[in-house]
Parts: structure tokens; C-alpha cells; sequence
């Protein structure tokens, strides 16, 4: 009797291997043939989101988490002051009264994409939360990258505002779009492919 293949498990680990790559969505884009459509890398407008992830919670319903503030003082500020956010700017996890705690991160949506050597995009970041997010992209080898018109990409986004950047993907590696302001997790990757 011929075996038939289970095509359910296939599916489900080609879907578990794209989720740990991180790049759900970018890799079907990454994975085309060697026509001429797919060598050609054109222009694309990637739209992302400089935004916060928050959550307030009532001591009487979660206990405030001290063991991790302890433990965290790097990230959190120290352990002496929880009722005061410290620490990394990207972080935060502190009382905001006797009866609620608060914690949260700073972020880009979407943190990673894919782009083809010489593919020229346009970032738009609008600033949804956070006051301002001063930030610069970086290139694999560490430099700031540069814009359409040779100026480094520098941009600075209030609260409300929207950022807009020209940008040719030059050698291929990954480049690092970080927000200075809410460093160090507050960072987007560009995977830049041949």
C-alpha cells in the first residue's frame, strides 16, 4: 500500500520555520525565481509605526512584580524606587499608586522586513506613542546609512508626526533602524538580500 504524505504536518512545519525566522510575510517575497521580474528591484513604500505596547494593572487583582524590578535594576531602575520608571528608556515597569502598576516597551511595527540590494524605499514612520523618537539607520558595517540625497538618515518623530525617508538598500546585510530616544529595544531590522 502507497503511503500518501501528510501534507497537514508539512504545512504546519513550513509555517512553525517562517514564525522562528521572524519574517512572516517577507519571506514569500524573498523566495522568487530568476526571471526578470524577480531580479529587478524596484521601489516600495514600507509603512511603520513608532508606538508602545502598555499595561496597567490593580495590585489587588496581580501582585506588583518587585522580583523583576530586582532583578532588572538595568532595566527598570532600582529596586529602592518602585513607584518611579528608571533604568533603559525602552522599558518600563514601575507603581503608579498604591493600588496599580504599570509596565511597558517602546517599538516599531513591523520590527523586521526584506528588501533586494538596490531596491529604493520610502520609509513613513508616524509617531503614534511616545513624545519624540529620534532615531538613525545603520548599515552591517556600523555606519549611518544615507539617504537618497547623500544626508545621513537621522530622523526625529513627535507624537502625531510623520517621517519620511528615501532610501536606496545598498550591500546586502542587515541594517538596524533604532530609536535612540527608546534603545535599546526599540529597533527595526531591514534584511537586505542580493
Amino acid at each position: 500500500m502507497k503511503r500518501i504524505p501528510n501534507l497537514r504536518a508539512r504545512r504546519l512545519s513550513g509555517l512553525v520555520l517562517v514564525g522562528a525566522m521572524g519574517l512572516t510575510g517577507s519571506v514569500a517575497m524573498a523566495c522568487g525565481d530568476d526571471s526578470e521580474a524577480a531580479k529587478d528591484p524596484g521601489e516600495r513604500t514600507i509603512y511603520f509605526q513608532a508606538t508602545e505596547q502598555d499595561a496597567r494593572r490593580a495590585i489587588a487583582q496581580t501582585a506588583f512584580p518587585q522580583e523583576t524590578r530586582d532583578g532588572f535594576a538595568e532595566y527598570f531602575g532600582p529596586a529602592d524606587k518602585p513607584t518611579e520608571s528608571g533604568g533603559a528608556p525602552g522599558y518600563y515597569l514601575f507603581q503608579t499608586s498604591d493600588t496599580e502598576w504599570r509596565v511597558g516597551s517602546y517599538m516599531f511595527l513591523p520590527h523586521e522586513i526584506v528588501a533586494y540590494e538596490g531596491e529604493k524605499l520610502t520609509f513613513e514612520i508616524l509617531g503614534v506613542r511616545g513624545d519624540e523618537h529620534q532615531m538613525v539607520l545603520t548599515g552591517p558595517d556600523g555606519e549611518v546609512a544615507k539617504d537618497t540625497s547623500g544626508k545621513e538618515i537621522k530622523p526625529l518623530v513627535k507624537r502625531g508626526g510623520l517621517g519620511v525617508v528615501e532610501f536606496v538598500a545598498g550591500e546586502p546585510g542587515v541594517y538596524s533602524l533604532v530609536c535612540t530616544t527608546h534603545a535599546p529595544n526599540m529597533t527595526a531590522y531591514i534584511h537586505v538580500l542580493e
